[in-house]
């Protein structure tokens, strides 16, 4: 998800031997002690062409937030290198499903899962027909939206957790209604 204490062993070993590492700079944060080269980046054209101008990197890392197949830029970062014929290994890491599931002590197994984030669902119509959904929402207007969203379609009743900034030092997690929860500051992440 993005901090280092919550990275598998497999993605710290694979780090360690890598000759680059690349990723967004929350990302790569912990890279620089590794004494690697470091690129920061998180567009696939921008990675690739990384890659492209640097051959004498042989084992590259590319550390990407969120999980790499709920939504993620990964599955065309991965399509765009494999045409280039480069070897492309994907190590998953601690899902944020799993992870803000495990922090509220419920199960997985019958959440629906969506993500609002740059993307349009209907999460109302979601809501209504499920018990439990996870929904990852972008910006720091989009808890106070969706809030917006829930009151105006009659759903004031609703139990929300929003997880902030999950696995970093400084994470939060609130719960409440649309109504106790509208006006109140979220982080974007």
């Amino acid at each position: 998800m993005g901090a280092y204490r919550n990275m598998t062993v497999e993605v710290v070993e694979a780090c360690r031997e890598a000759d680059a590492i690349l990723g967004a700079s929350r990302m790569v944060e912990f890279a620089r002690t590794l004494g690697k080269s470091v690129y920061c980046a998180y567009k696939d054209d921008e990675l690739k062409a990384y890659i492209d101008a640097h051959p004498e990197y042989r084992k590259v890392v590319i550390l990407l937030s969120g999980d790499i197949g709920f939504y993620s830029g990964a599955k065309k970062l991965r399509r765009r290198l494999m045409e280039a014929d480069y070897p492309v290994r994907m190590l998953s890491g601690i899902s944020s499903v799993v992870y803000f599931c495990g922090k509220l002590g419920t199960s997985w197994e019958d959440v629906k899962l969506l993500s609002l984030h740059g993307k349009e669902e209907n999460i109302v119509g979601a809501v209504a027909r499920n018990q439990k959904v996870f929904a990852l929402i972008g910006g720091k207007d989009g808890v106070n939206r969706l809030c917006r969203q829930f009151m105006e379609y009659g759903l004031s009743g609703v139990k929300l957790h929003v997880g902030e900034r999950l696995s970093y030092p400084e994470e939060r997690i609130t719960s409440g209604t649309p109504e106790q929860l509208e006006g109140m500051a979220f982080d974007g992440l």
